[in-house]
């Protein structure tokens, strides 16, 4: 254990692999699978049959808005329920034939390979945060960063180069977005808080270079 300095990251790391790991083990890889087509199902039946069945909704609710969102919700639930019960019941034939321990063992690969992903993509949205060149102490020293780096490497390989350039501006467009209206608290809060010694403090601080950058954007955008 001396050789592998395991850190808290790393600790959270192996938790999310494990839980993964004896969920779909308990389940067995059939029902897994079946699951994730169940919710992909729902997700298409909803898409393709919203507009077929927009103007039925647009009968019985006036409302517009309300509508989609009801027709949408109803749609998706009651498919998702179907694909659902079909999947259960595929899944608990497998379960009481010979198959239980080849379905087991597979959904126990099966989890790994979810958790896996599940913090590739956390490490993904983790660097896009921080976004700095030195990286916090806690993510430099993590055992285990370096090889959720690799599948975080092998998602981003996947993403066509158009989609990830137009992802990326989209994240970067929501980060100067949220940056904006931090600055814009901050600088409100400043001039409106009662207590002078407050507003003192706040200007001995002073303001960062992504802050003065957000204000230079929010001037601009009002003028």
């Amino acid at each position: 254990m001396e050789n592998l300095p395991f850190t808290t990251i790393d600790y959270v790391i192996l938790g999310v692999l494990l839980l993964s790991a004896i969920f779909a083990w308990g389940r067995g890889f059939v029902r897994e699978l079946l699951s994730l087509v169940a919710w992909a199902g729902a997700a298409l039946t909803t898409i393709y049959g919203f507009s077929a069945a927009k103007p039925y909704a647009y009968d019985i609710l006036v409302v517009p808005v309300f509508a989609d969102v009801v027709l949408a919700l109803v749609l998706f639930i009651a498919s998702f329920l179907l694909f659902s019960f079909i999947a259960r019941a595929i899944a608990g034939r497998v379960k009481e034939s010979k198959l239980k321990p080849i379905d087991r063992g597979l959904g126990l690969f099966f989890g790994l390979v979810r958790g896996y992903v599940v913090v590739s993509l956390v490490y993904l949205l983790t660097v896009w945060v921080i976004s700095e060149k030195v990286p916090p102490e806690w993510f430099a020293r993590s055992t285990l960063i370096p090889f959720v780096g690799f599948g975080a490497g092998l998602l981003t390989d996947l993403v066509p180069d158009a989609e990830e350039e137009a992802g990326e501006e989209a994240l970067q467009k929501a980060k100067e977005q949220a940056l904006d209206a931090f600055t814009m608290a901050k600088f409100l809060r400043i001039f409106t808080d009662p207590d002078p010694k407050s507003a003192d403090t706040e200007n001995e601080s002073g303001y960062n270079r992504q802050e003065r950058g957000a204000m230079e954007r929010l001037i601009e955008n009002h003028q």
